[in-house]
């Protein structure tokens, strides 16, 4: 089974104030923000996973340091924010889900493993607990949501 993971990484850092994209910040141990996001990736999808990484702000820069990856441009990443460069990797990816991340979260790959693959009967389990609303031992929660005051 293919795990999709996208990565969006088209914004222009201004708050950093740095020349570069900040995916491609350095880290203490050398590699750079993204750098460690793939190999956690590899390290917890292994070969299932197809990553796919938006690209805008100086996007050569980033090509040049992930030459073997898979990119989409978002022509208007200077214009639009996190929602349209992830409708552009949701555009290309295939059926199935989505796991997604900003270009500049430093995780570590333990954070990741419920990511990771499961058995099938399980990850269906818990699919149906999910659509139904069961939590626990299988009891329903249900919580009334009421308007604030003055807006009804």
């Amino acid at each position: 089974m293919t795990i999709q993971v996208a990565i969006l990484a088209a914004g222009m850092g201004t708050r950093l104030g740095r020349p570069w994209p900040k995916p491609l910040t350095k880290l203490d141990d050398g590699r750079s923000i993204m750098g460690q996001q793939r190999d956690n990736i590899s390290e917890v999808f292994g070969e299932q996973a197809r990553v796919i990484t938006v690209v805008g702000f100086k996007l050569e820069s980033i090509l040049e340091e992930f030459p073997d990856g898979l990119f989409v441009y978002n022509e208007n990443f200077d214009t639009t924010n996190t929602s349209k460069s992830l409708l552009k990797a949701l555009r290309m990816s295939g059926s199935g889900p989505v796991v997604w991340m900003n270009g500049d979260v430093v995780f570590d790959a333990r954070g990741a493993a419920p990511f990771g693959v499961q058995h099938p009967a399980r990850r269906q389990r818990d699919l149906r607990e999910h659509r139904h609303g069961r939590r626990g031992r299988g009891e329903v929660h249900r919580r009334r949501v009421r308007p604030r005051e003055g807006t009804e």
